[in-house]
C-alpha cells in the first residue's frame, strides 16, 4: 500500500516534474549516441516479424537466435521510429535511441511509484533521481534494445501488478457477504437464478467449451474452412461466399489454391490459442457476472496480465513477474485473490502468445526450446575481468555483484546499509507493508544466486540482468527514507538527498555519451578499470571516430573496422566504403586507407596502439577508439 505522503507537493506532481525533466533531456541528448553492436540485428528481426505479421514469412524464419527473445518492444521502435524521425529529423539510429529511452522512463516512473510503497513522497523522489541519475543505467537507456526495455517493462509489471491486487482486494472488502466466492455462494446465485437464464447459461457453457477443445485439440473448423475456401475458388460455393471470396481475393485466379490455403492454416495457427484463451476469459467473466459473484477490479487485473505478457514478450524471465505478482495475490488475501489469479496468468500468457510468432505453431514446445536454448546460451568471446581474460562461462562466481559494486555510484553502496537494516526490521515486524519487502527481496535474491552459480554465461559486465537492479535501489530507497525520518531539519535532509544523487550526475556529464562505461573510485574510476574491465564494450565510440573521418578522409576513403561493419556504415559518408580490418590482406579488396579500432577497455591508456594513431576517441585519458592511418 502507498504510505502517507510527505513534502512539498503531491506524488503526481513530483513524477510529473521528474519525467518532464527526463523528457527535455532525452530529446536535448538522443543523437549523441553511437549505435550498440546489437541495435542493428533487431531492427532487422523487427523488420522480418512484421513479414511474419502480413503472412509473408515463416514465424521460426528470422535472423540467428533472436527468435528467442520476444520481438514486441522492436517492433514498437521499428513502427513508432518513423514516426519520430519525420517529427524530429533525426537519423532513424537516433529516433531508435530516444524509443530506448522512452521505456526507461517508464521505468523511472514505475520505480517512484514502487518507492510510494516503502516510504514518504520526498525520500522517494530522491531515490528515484537516484536511480535515474546512475551513469550506467543513463547510458544504456539510449544504447541498450533489449535490456533497458525488459527492466522497464519487468518493474512496470511489478508496479501495476501490486497496485491492482491492492486494489481489488480492498474493492472486494466494500462488497457484501453474498457476493463473495465460495461453493455455498455459488449454489445460492445459481438457484437464485430463473430457470430460462440458467438454460441460457449452460447452453452457452457447452458451445464455448465445444470451442474451445475444437480450436486446441480437433480443428474441425479448420477443415471447414479449407473446404469452403476450396469451393469457393472454384465458385461452387454459397453465392454470397462467392462474392466475399472474389473482394478479399481479387484476380484470385493468378494465385495458386495452395497458397491461399497455406495462409489460411498459418492465420488459424496463430488465432486459435488468443481465440481458446479469450473464450475462456470470457466464459469465465460472464458466469461470475451473471451469479453477481465478482468484485470491482476485474479490470484491473487483467491489465496486470497484459503487462506481464508484455514483460515475458521482450525476455522469456518475465515469467517471473507472474510468479512474484501471483505470491503477493496469495500473501495479501488468499481467499479474495484465488479466482482472479487464473484470469492474471491467462492473460499473460494470451499476450505473449499473440506478441510472440516463434510460439505460434507449438506454444509449449517452443516455449521450453526458449528457455532450453537461452539458459545453455553459448557465447565464445572472453571477458576482462580484474586484469585477466576469462571464457564466459568460466568467470568467478562473484562477477555480477561485483560489477554492480563498482559500476553503481558510492552513495549506492552506503544507503545499502541502512536500507538492508530497515528492510529486516520490516520483515521482522507485524506490519501490513512487509509484504513488499517480502517481493523486493524475492525479486532480487533466488535470480542473484542463480547467477552465480558455476557455468553461468555472462559478459558485457551485469547488463544482461539490469531488471535485478531496481530492487536494489528500492532497498537503498528504504535506507534513504529511514535516514530522512531521523533528520528534522529541512535543509540537511535536502544535503543528503543532494550529496546521494550529485556523484550519478557528475558521472554522467563527465563521461557523455559513454556514460555505460562509469566505474566508481573503487575501480580507481574509469581510469583504474582501464586494463582492468571492459569500458565501451558495444563499442558506441565508433561514431565518433567515424564522424572525424567524415570531416577528414579524401572522397572514396576505405575504412577498415574490427566489430560490426553496420556501427560504421550507418553514420559513414555515402561515398565511403567500410570493409572489415584484415580486408587489406585478401585478394581483389580495395587497400585500406584507415582502419578504426574498438578498444573494449582492454588497452590501457599507457599502453602503445601503434605509431599510424591519428585520431583516439577518450574520456579521463582512457581510450574507447582508436583511428589509424593505414599507409
Amino acid at each position: 500500500m502507498i504510505k502517507k505522503q510527505n513534502g512539498f507537493f503531491s506524488p503526481s506532481i513530483i513524477i510529473l516534474i521528474i519525467l518532464g525533466i527526463g523528457l527535455i533531456t532525452g530529446i536535448l541528448l538522443a543523437d549523441d549516441y553511437g549505435q550498440s553492436r546489437d541495435e542493428e540485428l533487431h531492427h532487422l528481426y523487427a523488420l522480418q516479424t512484421i513479414e511474419i505479421y502480413k503472412g509473408l514469412r515463416e514465424p521460426a524464419n528470422t535472423i540467428a537466435n533472436l527468435r528467442y527473445y520476444g520481438p514486441i518492444y522492436s517492433i514498437f521502435v521499428q513502427l513508432a521510429g518513423q514516426l519520430v524521425e519525420k517529427v524530429s529529423g533525426w537519423h532513424y539510429a537516433d529516433a531508435h535511441h530516444f524509443l530506448y529511452y522512452a521505456s526507461f522512463l517508464l521505468a523511472v516512473y514505475s520505480f517512484y511509484m514502487l518507492s510510494l510503497r516503502i516510504t514518504g513522497s520526498s525520500a522517494a523522489a530522491a531515490a528515484t533521481l537516484l536511480f535515474a541519475s546512475q551513469p550506467v543505467l543513463f547510458g544504456h537507456s539510449f544504447i541498450n534494445p533489449k535490456d533497458i526495455p525488459f527492466m522497464a517493462f519487468f518493474l512496470y509489471s511489478i508496479q501495476v501488478g501490486l497496485s491492482q491486487v491492492d486494489r481489488y482486494v480492498e474493492k472486494g472488502q466494500q462488497e457484501s457477504h453474498e457476493r463473495k466466492l465460495s461453493v455455498q455462494n455459488v449454489k445460492l446465485a445459481w438457484k437464485s437464478l430463473n430457470p430460462k437464464r440458467r438454460y441460457m447459461l449452460a447452453v452457452l457453457a457447452v458451445f464455448m467449451l465445444v470451442v474451445i477443445l475444437d480450436l486446441v485439440f480437433f480443428h474441425t473448423a479448420l477443415g471447414l474452412a479449407e473446404r469452403t475456401i476450396s469451393r469457393a475458388y472454384e465458385g461452387a460455393a454459397q453465392p454470397w461466399i462467392n462474392r466475399l471470396f472474389q473482394r478479399v481475393a481479387t484476380d484470385a485466379y493468378k494465385t495458386d489454391l495452395a497458397v491461399y490455403l497455406n495462409r489460411l492454416e498459418s492465420q488459424y495457427h496463430f488465432l486459435r490459442f488468443p481465440a481458446a484463451i479469450s473464450l475462456l476469459i470470457l466464459a469465465l467473466y460472464l458466469f461470475f457476472r451473471q451469479l453477481h459473484l465478482y468484485p470491482g477490479g476485474f479490470w484491473g487485473i487483467l491489465f496486470a496480465g497484459i503487462a506481464a505478457g508484455l514483460a515475458t514478450s521482450i525476455r522469456f524471465f518475465g515469467l517471473y513477474v507472474l510468479a512474484l505478482t501471483g505470491l503477493y495475490m496469495l500473501l495479501v488475501s488468499w481467499r479474495k485473490t484465488i479466482r482472479v489469479l487464473p484470469i492474471y496468468g491467462l492473460a499473460a500468457l494470451l499476450t505473449t502468445y499473440i506478441t510472440w510468432p516463434f510460439l505460434w505453431s507449438a506454444p509449449v514446445n517452443r516455449f521450453n526450446e526458449v528457455i532450453t536454448e537461452m539458459s545453455s546460451f553459448a557465447w565464445q568471446g572472453s571477458v576482462l575481468y580484474g586484469g585477466e581474460l576469462f571464457k564466459a562461462a568460466d568467470l568467478p562466481w562473484d562477477f555480477i555483484p561485483r560489477m554492480m559494486l563498482l559500476q553503481f555510484t558510492l552513495p549506492v553502496l552506503i544507503l545499502l546499509l541502512p536500507g538492508l537494516y530497515f528492510t529486516a526490521r520490516q520483515l521482522l515486524s507485524a506490519s501490513s507493508g512487509k509484504k513488499t519487502y517480502v517481493i523486493i527481496l524475492l525479486w532480487l535474491i533466488p535470480p542473484l544466486a542463480a547467477v552465480m552459480l558455476p557455468g553461468t554465461v555472462f559478459y558485457d559486465n551485469f547488463r544482461q540482468v539490469l531488471f535485478l537492479v531496481p530492487p536494489v535501489f528500492l532497498i537503498c530507497t528504504a535506507g534513504l527514507g529511514f535516514l530522512a525520518e531521523k533528520i528534522r531539519l529541512w535543509p540537511v535532509k535536502a544535503l543528503v538527498f543532494f550529496l546521494a544523487i550529485f556523484p550519478g550526475v557528475l558521472g554522467i556529464a563527465r563521461l557523455h555519451p559513454y556514460e555505460y562505461a562509469y566505474y566508481n573510485a573503487l575501480a580507481g574510476g574509469i581510469s583504474g578499470a582501464a586494463g582492468r574491465y571492459e569500458t565501451d564494450y558495444w563499442c558506441t565510440a565508433t561514431r565518433e571516430g567515424i564522424e572525424y573521418l567524415n570531416q577528414e578522409a579524401p572522397e572514396n576513403a576505405v575504412i577498415g573496422y574490427n566489430k560490426g561493419l553496420e556501427q560504421v556504415r550507418v553514420f559513414a559518408r555515402p561515398d565511403m566504403t567500410v570493409l572489415t580490418s584484415n580486408a587489406g590482406k585478401e585478394n581483389n579488396a580495395p587497400p585500406l586507407d584507415y582502419i578504426l579500432v574498438c578498444l573494449r577497455g582492454r588497452l590501457s591508456p599507457s599502453d602503445p596502439s601503434g605509431e599510424t594513431v591519428i585520431y583516439q576517441v577518450e574520456r579521463d585519458g582512457v581510450p574507447f577508439l582508436i583511428v589509424k592511418n593505414e599507409e
